[in-house]
């Protein structure tokens, strides 16, 4: 008690002295009186209750633990969804270096496990990745964040490729899964060139919009190309290219039409007298079969030697040819 009759009296004497002292001090001082009394009041019992909550700190300590790294990952996890989803779209902040150093993913940092991430993705999919390329993508995850995140969507439990696609970066996984032969670049920005001229190389020589259907469209640029597109890695290389400004047509779709010769020709195949026909000779016995063929043969008999007649030629060739005309020499006698 006498300790703060003290402090109260330094602080009559120098505080009010002090301006900037008493307006830090003046606004709070009630506080300050009370919690000296409270301190001097009850400070005998601090150090049981210091040592109360040092004890149940160490006993709830791995309690603490697991819930501090639960957050932390959990934390972690749904910035990187967050990033992933809204990429290239702007509300991230692009991917300006401060948001990249405040990016965390939970991938292990040991480059052996990172490897076996993409190696079994590879292998499920059918990706077509070599150890070189596969190899490169690891080494880049750790410069480069967009491969970091294109590793860790690798981790998802997918049920189908299909899946995989979501994301702006739709063309770049298009890309791995359609090309047999591949080139990866550790900079995403050359990867994303790459993936730009491959699609746009194989629609400025395959021209579309000659073909009846897109299913017509992938069929052949397999068959020309070294690529494995199906109808949806077609449409996320063309809608890629369509953002990026370059337009092709696609197959004009038409509804097929009823025009009256296919009908015609359809009722002609299509009309009961066939059905008719066939259903009365499942209906015939052995019998009455063999019956009709007999009279078939009574109709249509078989010609005899003595029928036919034989034309005689419209020539008469000799049988043996003349014997050419022996000519007589002539002598001539001197005079």
């Amino acid at each position: 008690m006498g300790f703060v009759i003290t402090l109260i009296i330094l602080y009559n004497i120098f505080g009010k002295s002090n301006p900037k002292v008493y307006h830090k001090v003046h606004s709070d001082l009630p506080k300050i009186i009370g919690g000296l009394i409270a301190l001097s009041i009850f400070g005998s019992a601090i150090p049981a209750l210091l040592g109360a909550g040092i004890g149940l700190l160490v006993a709830f300590s791995p309690f603490i633990a697991i819930g501090w790294l639960i957050k932390t990952l959990s934390g972690n996890k749904k910035r990187a969804l967050q990033y992933e989803e809204s990429k290239y779209t702007g509300r991230s902040g692009g991917t300006s270096m401060s948001f990249e150093n405040k990016l965390k993913t939970p991938l292990p940092k040991s480059v052996r496990k990172r490897r076996k991430i993409v190696d079994k993705f590879n292998k499920r999919f059918e990706l077509n990745l070599t150890d070189a390329e596969v190899d490169r993508i690891v080494d880049a995850s750790y410069a480069s964040i967009e491969w970091e995140v294109e590793i860790y969507a690798m981790t998802k439990e997918l049920t189908t490729i299909n899946e995989w696609y979501r994301g702006q970066t739709a063309f770049v996984r298009a890309y791995m899964k359609a090309f047999y032969v591949q080139q990866i670049s550790s900079d995403f920005a050359m990867q994303e060139r790459i993936c730009f001229e491959a699609f746009d190389q194989i629609m400025r020589e395959t021209k579309p919009e000659r073909f009846a259907s897109i299913d017509a469209c992938v069929t052949y640029i397999n068959n020309t190309f070294m690529t494995g597109f199906d109808e949806q890695t077609f449409m996320i290389a063309y809608r890629y290219l369509e953002k990026k400004g370059r337009r092709y047509k696609l197959p004009q779709l038409g509804v097929a039409r009823n025009d009256g010769g296919l009908s015609d020709l359809m009722s002609k195949y299509d009309g009961d007298d066939i059905y008719d026909t066939a259903s009365a000779y499942d209906e015939m016995s052995m019998d009455d079969l063999a019956q009709q063929y007999d009279s078939m043969d009574a109709n249509n008999p078989v010609l005899s030697e003595s029928d036919v007649e034989v034309i005689p030629p419209t020539r008469n060739f000799p049988d043996k040819q003349p014997e050419p005309e022996k000519r007589r020499a002539t002598t001539y006698r001197g005079r």
